[in-house]
């Protein structure tokens, strides 16, 4: 990839760990700017939550936490180095991307079931 050139292998596997671990906090910002946001609406609304969604109210601020983590663990116990940084930046993306999704059905559980009651 013509982004790496001229960069040696460690700092290949540290960019490539560090947009891993970027894009899930990315993700996690996008989440913790959303569900506050979401958690008013649904106040204001008045309607009974599901408990999953009430799950996500308390814990949300923790979920920027996850893609990073799984980049460190990925990172410390992938048995090679020759994938170790691709495996790392992969699982926090995906990471990332299974938090945002959660998140964004969980919210949407609460949509579904604020529509049944009317």
């Amino acid at each position: 990839m013509a982004m790496f050139n001229g960069l040696t292998t460690p700092a290949k596997e540290r960019l490539l760990a560090s947009l891993g671990a970027l894009g899930g906090i990315v993700f996690g910002i996008l989440s913790y700017l959303a569900v506050p946001r979401f958690k008013r609406s649904a106040a204001d609304l008045g309607f009974e939550l599901p408990a999953f969604t009430r799950l996500l109210f308390d814990y949300y601020p923790a979920t920027w936490v996850i893609p990073p983590l799984l980049v460190l663990i990925t990172w410390h116990s992938w048995p090679t180095a020759k994938r170790r940084a691709l495996a790392a930046c992969l699982s926090g993306i995906c990471g990332a991307v299974l938090v945002h999704l959660v998140a964004v059905v969980t919210m949407q559980m609460a949509v579904y079931q604020a529509a049944a009651a009317i």
